[in-house]
């Protein structure tokens, strides 16, 4: 009888070990996956607000611009069909990012009831061959294949 006990007390210890063995690769393909990475955060659209107003020493006020890498906000005058020209007469650098109540010197003088555009540029790598100060300034920013861009009066 003793190796019958043997017998059988090695089998319930093989049980007890099988069953331990399928229970810890049970739980091992039961435990969660960890939960995936997020997103990257979707680069911000480029935007502008500007509101009409009266000009205060030479300085115009943009509301809101919203750039999704570094780049320029930049003053264009208006040709005689109302439309934007490339011409320049004030500018800022800025980071990527919303900025609130940007301020931009004008060159030149303007008066009350002209119609100025602003714009959100990118910023060239490397300026331009022989440009100074505004040589970084680049192409307009982009939304739906249209510049991103408002016009407004001076009061």
């Amino acid at each position: 009888m003793p190796t019958r006990a043997k017998s059988i007390m090695s089998l319930m210890i093989a049980t007890v070990a099988g069953a331990t063995y399928a229970g810890s690769a049970l739980a091992q393909t039961q435990t969660p996956a960890p939960a995936p990475a997020p997103a990257p955060a979707q680069a911000q659209s480029p935007s502008v607000d500007v509101s009409n107003q009266k000009l205060t020493n030479n300085t115009v006020t943009v509301n809101d611009v919203n750039l999704p890498t570094r780049g320029y906000i930049a003053i264009h005058t208006t040709n005689a069909n109302g439309e934007m020209t490339n011409r320049i007469i004030g500018y800022a650098p800025l980071r990527a990012g919303d900025h609130k109540g940007v301020k931009v010197h004008l060159t030149g003088n303007h008066k009350a009831g002209e119609t100025l555009w602003v714009a959100v540029h990118q910023r060239r790598p490397r300026p331009l061959m022989g440009a100074r100060g505004k040589g970084r300034i680049g192409d307009p920013f982009m939304q739906m294949g249209v510049p991103v861009d408002k016009s407004f009066q001076t009061l």
